[in-house]
């Protein structure tokens, strides 16, 4: 999902200066500003308890992010210069391709502008909540909130309603009782229809769903295999788990200490690991948004002739895809995967190949012969083939 920051949005709650405000009086155009005013927090708005209603979402968007901790981005600098940074590292961010950045160790006061920041770049934003957070690991509300619902209630309409908010994250912790606060938060969120997504390390806390996490650790240049092998064949597995909602590369900065991250904390992300993402983010961005909301679950029935492949059905009402993926490393499997009569409870007929990038536009067809599909795959480490299936 972009936002071009030229686009002309309506109702896109932006000020440009006092200049929006010298219009003739009574005008139409003057009334807007001083909403626009509100709505982006110069005033501080609530969203009243009961009194509100939630805009209605559109469809959730695929994002392609990557995780971005605030806090150390301002040590060592002023808070001027920590924000210019920040802006430096979200146009880089935009320009290997990402369509999103998930925030993470984030003041309150500092989120508006950088959901500023995000909209001059382009980039989508998956927001937390200090509040929301307190909640999630203590229990513990606000003096004024009885329950989950009603902190919910609490949102800052200039956040909640920003054009660069693609969902507020929430994290679930480590315990059950961490689990259950979340759990309650997000279905209140989603009774409001505010978007929000569960986000925990490397998986999603939800059984279903959520995103595929990409650790840049693997873009080391002394491991087996090439840099671009390795990092695919994490997006690959995450949506054979069924993390189909979006990809996360995790993190985006590496600081002092740290042993992996996409770049280092003061230089650019190097060339061979720019082509890398750039195929990973090519592959993602044609296969992701037609997998967008689809389970997965293993196939029974199905066999290969040769190699160690997996192989899920990703289904999604009466829709259904096969992914075959070769995991290993140092491999190239070549075979053939017999699938079997019935897929995902549905008689298959036949599989239309989703070619891997759009440099083919047309995949191949496979009609089932005596109950079965054979589908011959031939699969470099990392990869993977998918089919529609009818």
């Amino acid at each position: 999902m972009r936002f071009p920051a030229s686009a002309d949005h309506t109702n896109n709650f932006r000020v440009s200066g006092i200049s929006s405000l010298r219009q003739p009086p009574g005008s139409v155009e003057a009334a807007a500003a001083i909403l626009r005013m509100f709505t982006l927090g110069a005033v501080p708005l609530l969203v009243p308890c009961g009194c509100a209603t939630a805009p209605v979402p559109t469809a959730d968007p695929y994002l392609i992010a990557v995780a971005y901790d605030v806090e150390p981005r301002f040590i060592g600098l002023e808070h001027g210069e920590a924000i210019h940074a920040i802006r430096r590292d979200f146009r880089a961010i935009a320009g290997l391709g990402f369509d999103g950045v998930v925030l993470r160790h984030v003041e309150d006061t500092d989120r508006l502008t950088l959901l500023d920041i995000a909209y001059e770049t382009s980039l989508a934003t998956l927001v937390p909540d200090r509040r929301f957070e307190h909640f999630v690991l203590t229990g513990t509300l606000p003096a004024a909130c009885a329950d989950a619902s009603s902190l919910t209630q609490t949102l800052l309409r200039g956040i909640a309603d920003h054009p660069a908010r693609s969902a507020w994250v929430i994290h679930p912790g480590r315990s059950a009782a961490a689990a259950d606060h979340a759990a309650a938060l997000v279905a209140s969120l989603r009774e409001r229809r505010s978007r929000c997504t569960l986000l925990d390390g490397d998986r999603s806390a939800e059984d279903k769903g959520g995103f595929a996490r990409i650790d840049p650790a693997v873009l080391d240049t002394e491991l087996e295999g090439s840099p671009l092998e390795r990092l695919i064949a994490q997006y690959h597995a995450g949506l054979s788990a069924g993390r189909t909602d979006g990809v996360v590369v995790d993190p985006y900065r590496r600081l002092p200490g740290d042993t992996h991250g996409l770049t280092s904390s003061d230089g650019p992300v190097a060339p061979a690991q720019t082509a890398a993402i750039g195929a990973l983010v090519a592959r993602a961005r044609h296969w992701g948004p037609r997998l967008r909301g689809f389970t997965a679950q293993p196939i029974a029935g199905s066999t290969t002739l040769e190699g160690d492949l997996q192989i899920a059905v990703l289904i999604r009402g009466e829709r259904r895809y096969v992914l075959v993926f070769n995991p290993a490393g140092d491999i190239y499997a070549r075979s053939d995967v017999v699938l079997p009569q019935s897929i995902g409870g549905a008689v298959a007929s036949r599989a239309v190949e989703v070619p891997p990038s759009t440099d083919r536009t047309v995949g191949r067809v496979v009609d089932a012969e005596r109950g079965h599909i054979i589908l011959s795959v031939s699969l470099r480490p990392g990869d993977a083939a998918l089919f529609e299936i009818f």
